[in-house]
């Protein structure tokens, strides 16, 4: 069964020390997985960095940033095979096809029709 999934980050948290000016060091995102016959699942994930793990002469100032390195950075620090089982768990269990009937007073199992009359009186 072939998955295609996208990223949406939700919101992202930004700090500064004396060293490092703009940077992202908290990304909460949702990750879709969706199978050939339009069914999704969804992972809500976070990732977070201290300052301390940001090297102040290689990271990406926040103006400067784009989705696919948001994305990069969330692909090679959370456990992708992971997530994406748990999201094909969701699909399977979102593909599991049921049926809803409403069941009418006359149709329950202890209905009991009233009796007909059997002494019909006529004038």
């Amino acid at each position: 069964m072939a998955i295609t999934y996208t990223y949406e980050i939700m919101s992202l948290i930004r700090e500064t020390s004396d060293s490092i000016n703009d940077a992202v060091t908290t990304i909460y995102y949702i990750k879709t997985g969706t199978n050939e016959n339009g069914i999704s699942g969804d992972w809500h994930g976070d990732l977070s960095f201290t300052m301390d793990q940001i090297d102040p002469e290689g990271f990406t100032e926040f103006s400067q940033l784009t989705k696919q390195q948001v994305i990069d950075w969330i692909e090679a620090n959370h456990q992708e095979e992971f997530i994406n089982s748990a999201i094909e768990a969701i699909i399977a269990e979102n593909s599991i096809i049921t049926t809803k009937v409403e069941v009418g007073y006359t149709e329950l199992p202890w209905y009991v029709a009233p009796e007909e009359p059997t002494d019909i009186v006529e004038p």
